[in-house]
């Protein structure tokens, strides 16, 4: 069972403090020049209003937020994407991480996880869905960048390159950790 902390970002599993995914990646690549508060908060109100959304309970949703919801209602119709599961918690206890990817669901008829992120592109990104997916054990994986335009990019994240980046990741930080 994974328990969360969501006041300080703290995973357990039976009682033992595990790493994120996004506190690997801070711990490994801690220079990301997009991740100010404001990109942080705006990317939980926008998650938390796309799992509304994809649940059928969105009632209200500040403007500012609303081109985000309607890039997201862009993709939805352009491409062969079902939603099933909203913030879906994951626990790999071979490489010893956790996290919550923000959906998973049916692309083109196969399960796929999908990260939604409303900043810039960055690298980072790509390999933290390769994350989730490696966890959840689901090859189809993607990040998809809303814009408040109500435009998106849908990003690729699979692949034996990116996992081993992850890999990567993993070995550094427990490396460093000593």
């Amino acid at each position: 069972m994974i328990e969360f902390e969501e006041s300080e970002h703290i995973y357990r599993v039976k009682g033992k403090v595990v790493p994120s995914v996004t506190q690997i990646i801070g711990a490994v690549r801690p220079t990301r020049k997009w991740f100010t508060n404001h990109a942080t908060e705006r990317g939980r109100q926008v998650h938390l209003a796309l799992q509304y959304f994809d649940e059928g309970i969105l009632e209200d949703c500040p403007d500012e937020y609303l081109g985000y919801i309607a890039a997201y209602e862009f993709f939805k119709d352009s491409a062969d994407w079902m939603p099933l599961r909203t913030n879906v918690r994951l626990h790999n206890p071979k490489l010893k991480y956790c996290g919550a990817a923000d959906v998973t669901g049916l692309y083109s008829g196969k399960d796929a996880v999908l990260d939604f992120k409303t900043g810039e592109e960055d690298p980072g990104n790509i390999v933290q869905v390769a994350a989730y997916g490696m966890a959840l054990k689901i090859d189809v994986r993607f990040v998809l960048y809303l814009r408040a335009n109500g435009k998106f990019k849908l990003v690729p994240a699979s692949g034996a390159i990116v996992e081993n980046r992850w890999r990567s990741h993993v070995e550094v930080y427990y490396w460093y950790k000593g």
